[in-house]
C-alpha cells in the first residue's frame, strides 16, 4: 500500500511555499531576490520529486 503523504507531501510543500512567496511579495515583505529564491526552491522541489518518482517507477524495485 502506497502512502499518499509520501507521494504528495513534496507537492503540497511546494504549493505552500509558492503561496507564501506570493503573499510575502504582495505585501512587499521581501525583496525580488528573496521572492525568486522562494519560488525557485518550490519549483525545484516539485521537479526533483517528480524526477525521483519517475526514476523509481522505471526501476525494478
Amino acid at each position: 500500500m502506497t502512502s499518499y503523504a509520501l507521494l504528495y507531501g513534496p507537492y503540497v510543500l511546494a504549493i505552500a511555499l509558492a503561496i507564501a512567496a506570493l503573499i510575502v511579495r504582495a505585501r512587499d515583505l521581501a525583496s525580488t531576490t528573496q521572492f525568486r529564491i522562494m519560488l525557485g526552491g518550490a519549483g525545484l522541489l516539485a521537479l526533483g520529486w517528480t524526477g525521483f518518482l519517475v526514476a523509481l517507477a522505471r526501476s525494478d524495485l
